[in-house]
């Protein structure tokens, strides 16, 4: 990674942006500690790097979500279980 004169947060949210395509909300740094660790670790540091692009990271990510998806037994939809014993 370059050295950026932005601090970390900041270039998490430009990458952020670039990731998403501009579509998301971006929260102030210091709104959720949660929130200022997922852009500082996640889009600044992992996402940045530079092994992967970003559609090859975005199509390997949904590999991964297919993939750890459970059949929902017929259901359009997850939802209560229903219970044979009524």
């Amino acid at each position: 990674m370059d050295e950026d004169p932005l601090p970390p947060y900041d270039r998490g949210l430009e990458n952020l942006r670039d990731v998403y395509a501009g579509d998301v909300v971006t929260l102030p740094e210091g709104t959720m500690a949660f929130n200022d660790v997922m852009v500082q670790t996640l889009f600044d540091q992992v996402w940045r790097r530079r092994i992967l692009d970003v559609r090859t990271r975005r199509l390997l990510l949904m590999g991964v979500i297919a993939a750890t998806v459970r059949p929902t037994r017929g259901r359009s939809r997850p939802g209560p279980q229903s219970s044979a014993a009524n």
